[in-house]
């Protein structure tokens, strides 16, 4: 990259794995944004997917404002109960006029900024 040219924006993504495919996809502006989002998804899926005790303990760090560690408790116990999920997330540039198409990103497949952090978390987790 040339010194002194716009390096872009930071996009923070997040990613929730299932053993049948992707389950969730969420994109935001900043790393605290991004877990108010995964912390919704987590409020949500928490009493289908986790034991009665350990839905309660989510509720309760999320009720007490610690959505950061109600999202790794989730993703801790997830597929205790039921079938399991993982998390990963990245952090892509958003650089102005990529490709000629504004401010969009290419987040999946060959040639994405994702893909390759994808592909090698699945490979870390199948390993």
């Amino acid at each position: 990259m040339e010194r002194g040219r716009d390096r872009g924006t930071p996009l923070h993504v997040a990613i929730v794995h299932g053993v049948d495919g992707i389950h969730y996809v969420a994109a935001a502006d900043s790393a605290a944004v991004l877990t108010t989002e995964l912390a919704l998804y987590v409020e949500r899926q928490a009493g289908m997917q986790l034991y009665a005790e350990d839905a309660r303990a989510v509720r309760q760090m999320l009720s007490g404002g610690e959505a950061d560690r109600a999202v790794r408790f989730y993703f801790d116990r997830v597929g205790v109960r039921w079938d399991r999920e993982w998390l990963t997330k990245d952090v892509v540039t958003v650089a102005r006029g990529r490709c000629g198409r504004g401010d969009i990103i290419p987040l999946f497949g060959p040639g994405s900024q994702v893909h390759e952090s994808l592909h090698a978390a699945q490979e870390h987790t199948r390993g």
